[in-house]
């Protein structure tokens, strides 16, 4: 699983935290890719630290297949 993380300033004391979780190699209509899929989304539901941007935990994510893996994006906003 490889991560990155990052944090914008929204103003006021407000940040935006995006923490992005990526699978291995795989082809999104395989059977390979649908597992890939099934066990990042596991490993996101049954490790609760995975799920903190920043000091807050996620309020929006979003998973794609970006042609190479899949790829989860978490946001957060913290005040």
């Amino acid at each position: 699983m490889i991560t990155r993380q990052s944090k914008s300033g929204l103003g006021d004391g407000t940040n935006l935290y995006t923490v992005v979780y990526e699978s291995e190699l795989c082809e999104p209509t395989s059977i390979e890719g649908r597992q890939e899929q099934i066990a990042l989304l596991k490993t996101l539901a049954v490790t609760p630290e995975l799920q903190r941007t920043g000091n807050v935990y996620f309020t929006k994510m979003r998973m794609v297949h970006d042609g190479n893996r899949w790829v989860i994006t978490l946001e957060g906003v913290s005040v």
